[in-house]
């Protein structure tokens, strides 16, 4: 959804009648059934709303979000340069439609056009969305609606911001991330999940760049997750597979 002619459109960063940035906005989804009607129809909307974000690909019903606040993208947009799920930025901004107002009879005047984010990590190379001489906005990103249709519902859609809030995550939801920085808490229950405190742990790329907010749990905790049903039927499957592969290779030779 990022080619030529979005960062052309965005790219002098102008602000015209149609196009204003504000400092803070509340994004509710917008929902639709798709019969052949552009519109809105109240029904489907209240029915995407009352619907968990989970139905809709993690797009949140209500997303209120302000200028720096610190938020998480959970779609992937354009993978080679860095925008997919997981990616860290901060709101730097809005762009409004003409005629906003949280209370228009339009639900497309009702939200922004686009938010604003300054991603942490983003390889645009020499593409910028706000072309100048101004280098904090080389990584400025404007992030669009998305439309997500519904796991169970039939032809029902939600239209909302890929994004959530990310002042803190959770310690699955930080798995497969690379972070700067990271302050830790892993208390007790979570300790004695399988892998859990691996995961934690190995999201940063120097101890000294980890800090645990409380004391770890004692090593008897961590040691209680391979008695647990769930980690022994995983190594019960780890040993059949790996019986798989050695006679694979006898068999054809290796």
């Amino acid at each position: 959804p990022y080619g030529h002619e979005e960062a052309k459109a965005f790219g002098g960063g102008r602000r015209g009648s149609h196009e204003q940035l504000a400092a803070a906005a509340v994004c509710p989804a917008a929902g639709s059934t798709h019969s052949g009607n552009q519109g809105l129809a109240r029904p489907a909307e209240e029915a995407a709303q009352a619907l968990d974000s989970d139905e809709f690909g993690g797009l949140a019903t209500i997303l209120q979000l302000c200028v720096g606040a610190r938020v998480l993208l959970t779609h992937n947009l354009w993978v080679e340069v860095g925008l997919m799920n997981g990616a860290l930025g901060v709101v730097r901004g809005f762009v409004l439609p003409e005629g906003f107002d949280p209370n228009h009879k339009d639900p497309a005047r009702r939200v922004p056009m686009c938010v604003i984010v300054e991603f942490d990590e983003v390889r645009l190379g020499n593409r910028r969305f706000f072309p100048g001489d101004d280098a904090r906005r080389a990584r400025w990103v404007p992030i669009f609606h998305e439309n997500i249709y519904s796991n169970t519902e039939d032809k029902l859609t939600r239209k909302q911001f890929p994004l959530i809030i990310a002042w803190a995550l959770t310690h699955w939801k930080a798995q497969g991330m690379s972070l700067r920085r990271a302050r830790l808490r892993l208390g007790e229950r979570i300790a004695a999940s399988p892998g859990i405190g691996f995961t934690s742990c190995s999201r940063v790329k120097h101890p000294s760049h980890l800090l645990f907010e409380t004391d770890l749990p004692p090593w008897e905790v961590f040691m209680e997750a391979q008695w647990k049903p769930a980690f022994r039927a995983r190594r019960r499957m780890e040993l059949r597979l790996r019986a798989r592969a050695s006679w694979t290779l006898r068999k054809y030779g290796y």
